[in-house]
């Protein structure tokens, strides 16, 4: 899928500087309710924070009903920024993503903002995990909390 031609010019090495320092791919602790099949990594030793509202997590859903989650970043009221590696899954085409703001991804904790449909994503092509490993995705609606600065 791709963006609207006003999102397209995006200054690589800032996209990469910002992919570096605000996002990673992880599951939380083993408290955390799963959102996909299995965790393949922990953060070890982390603990929930709700000090970053403008750090997202997306559950990818595929077209073979697989689901997974990566970490992203708000960097406009609307559009995320994330690896390339969460959207264009070698498991299959993506089918759906949602993006959860707060520190759990249920209205049962306290923190928790909202969750936001994205309407469309697009990744860099070629990616690999040493380099250009960078997607964007644009929600359906305005998310309730400030983008990065």
């Amino acid at each position: 899928m791709s963006l609207p031609p006003a999102l397209r010019p995006i200054d690589a090495l800032c996209a990469l500087s910002l992919l570096a320092t605000l996002t990673a791919c992880a599951a939380e602790g083993p408290d955390a309710e799963l959102i996909g099949p299995s965790r393949q990594q922990e953060i070890v030793g982390g603990q929930s924070t709700s000090d970053y509202p403008a750090v997202a997590q997306i559950s990818v859903t595929t077209t073979g009903g697989e689901t997974f989650s990566c970490s992203s970043t708000l960097i406009s009221p609307r559009v995320l920024l994330t690896a390339a590696h969460c959207v264009d899954l070698e498991e299959g085409p993506t089918q759906s993503i949602t993006a959860y703001f707060g520190t759990r991804v249920t209205g049962a904790d306290p923190n928790f903002i909202q969750s936001i449909p994205a309407v469309e994503w697009t990744h860099y092509e070629p990616w690999s995990l040493s380099g250009n490993d960078v997607a964007m995705v644009l929600l359906e609606y305005d998310a309730d909390v400030e983008p990065m600065p």
